[in-house]
């Protein structure tokens, strides 16, 4: 048995293209979520279960500083909702690679919340309904 050793990360230095632009300096989190649920089938008998699990659908949920300038990531979402996008996603900015991969898939564009509390920054939240599955990329 092999032994596996992690190298964790801390996010400071991504990058974020949804689109055809770079929206990290907004962004200050983002987590691909998978949701899947077993399928479940009990004939009559107790030997008679049958369980299998379909293709997980995912979910990018992005939390980002509110910005109502013309190019904000704000304006961008509310500006292409319904378009269906490329997303890639790099937890660590530089050179891809096996150890430094990013992570790609389609997304359609919905638009964020707005507003918020008085005396704070104004931060936003949007959950990206992802069209394909996720994959890494090193490339």
């Amino acid at each position: 048995m092999a032994t596996i050793t992690p190298t964790p990360y801390i996010l400071r230095d991504m990058l974020v293209t949804i689109g055809s632009d770079e929206y990290a300096a907004a962004i200050d989190q983002l987590t691909i979520t998978p949701k899947t649920s077993p399928q479940v089938f009990q004939g009559g008998r107790p030997s008679a279960k049958f369980v299998d699990l379909p293709d997980p659908e995912w979910d990018v949920a992005i939390q980002y500083a509110q910005d109502n300038a013309a190019t904000s990531f704000t304006r961008y979402l509310h500006a292409n909702q319904g378009k269906v996008v490329d997303m890639t996603f790099q937890p660590k900015a530089g050179t891809l690679s096996a150890a430094n991969p990013a992570v790609k898939c389609k997304v359609m564009i919905l638009p964020g919340t707005l507003g918020g509390t008085i005396g704070q920054h104004a931060k936003s939240s949007v959950t990206l309904p992802a069209i394909d599955q996720p994959a890494f990329v090193t490339a």
